[in-house]
């Protein structure tokens, strides 16, 4: 059964509690999300995953509503027992589906939720 549970994830200790969204860049390099402090707007941090399925954005001030997620919890978050994932990649066609994770990225003003195989790098771009 698909349960679709939305979970916070932490990343990092240094993830301010609101992020702003500046880019996406999906290449052959992997997909990058360009993010900021949301209330310094700086310095920016660069969210990178390696090896992703699918991604979608959804406009938040549009679509009107929260998704039900805990916002007091920050930014990342993992859906376990993602219906989205099942529905891209269903067993008998990978095997199995247990290497692919469901993350959801909550920024000013969209969200991202990403299908992807193994967890996310993340760099500051005032890291040296």
């Amino acid at each position: 059964m698909i349960a679709n549970k939305i979970v916070p994830y932490c990343p990092s200790r240094n993830i301010p509690h609101e992020l702003t969204f500046y880019g996406v860049k999906d290449d052959c390099e992997g997909l990058r999300f360009i993010l900021a402090d949301g209330s310094t707007k700086q310095p920016f941090l660069f969210v990178y995953f390696e090896t992703h399925i699918a991604y979608k954005k959804i406009n938040l001030f549009h679509h009107g509503e929260s998704f039900d997620l805990n916002t007091n919890a920050g930014s990342f978050y993992i859906v376990q027992k993602s219906s989205w994932v099942h529905q891209l990649l269903p067993d008998d066609s990978t095997g199995s589906t247990d290497c692919f994770v469901h993350f959801v990225i909550l920024t000013t003003p969209v969200r991202f939720d990403i299908i992807a195989k193994g967890m996310p790098t993340l760099k500051w771009s005032d890291d040296d």
